[in-house]
């Protein structure tokens, strides 16, 4: 996998709004609020990626997170997230320490199902 790629992806998760900016001539502060809608205007391609990894954080749907897993630069953050900072977010968060056994769980059987290349 590229760095670029994992770069873009990062970067939509962080800072969707200043990728936007980045990318398409015609986003302003006014049409942010896509980010929270369908995607049914006139992006561009790139633009709709963008989107599209937002959507991901901050939507739910059992599409959305198959879609999720197919992503390999997303699942490669994931992994990366999940081996060396989960713990740790999980001891801070007491809500999480209550159903800890679940989230290792849901971990468990999500990096399963990827298989990235070495």
């Amino acid at each position: 996998m590229s760095k670029e790629k994992l770069v873009f992806v990062l970067g939509a998760l962080v800072y969707p709004k200043h990728m936007l900016k980045a990318c398409d001539p015609n986003f302003s502060e006014k049409n942010a609020l896509v980010l929270r809608k369908e995607m049914k205007h006139f992006w561009t391609p790139e633009a709709r990626k963008i989107i599209r990894v937002y959507h991901y954080m901050y939507r739910f749907s059992v599409d959305l997170l198959n879609k999720f897993k197919k992503d390999e630069a997303l699942m490669c953050l994931f992994e990366h997230y999940i081996l060396h900072h989960l713990q740790g977010r999980m001891r801070e968060n007491k809500p999480m320490m209550k159903h800890v056994d679940a989230y290792n769980e849901a971990v468990q059987r999500m990096l399963q199902k990827f298989d990235h290349p070495k």
